[in-house]
């Protein structure tokens, strides 16, 4: 009798390494999805927050917004996206792989911080979807 394994033993153990493989490629690519969906629910929820803080401490005395657009967010001065100070925006990158829903412009108020608007920014993926509100006092929920 020879010694070593036979072609029906390494085929065998190919196929349960391969069941293995896929069976973790799919939970890390689930997992991989799960958490950029949330790192752009942050990304919103951060912009927002630091819009509605700087509004409230009238930084450069203007109210502040965050305009969302197809591929970037712009955190900005002013008192709306049109009539903003180019010169202060930040523009900030967007996961293309994410639909975002709502409003594309939110304007909080100078000292006061109140909202432009009221309702609720949905971001979707492939995944799942996360959703944050905003009332018209300015709060951020999500």
């Amino acid at each position: 009798m020879t010694k070593g394994f036979s072609i029906i033993e390494i085929l065998i153990v190919m196929a349960i390494l391969t069941i293995i493989a896929g069976f973790v490629a799919g939970v890390g690519s689930n997992f991989y999805n799960n958490q950029a969906l949330i790192g752009e629910r942050d990304s919103v929820i951060g912009l927002l927050r630091s819009a509605r803080t700087r509004a409230i401490n009238n930084i450069n005395q203007a109210s502040h917004g965050v305009y969302i657009g197809a591929s970037q967010y712009v955190a900005f001065d002013g008192e709306s996206y049109a009539a903003r100070k180019q010169d202060y925006d930040a523009v900030f990158p967007r996961s293309l792989g994410a639909t975002i829903m709502g409003p594309s412009e939110i304007v909080f108020k100078a000292i006061e911080g109140t909202s432009n608007v009221s309702g609720t920014i949905t971001i979707s993926s492939g995944i799942g979807s996360v959703t944050i509100s905003l009332n018209g006092e300015g709060m951020v929920n999500w």
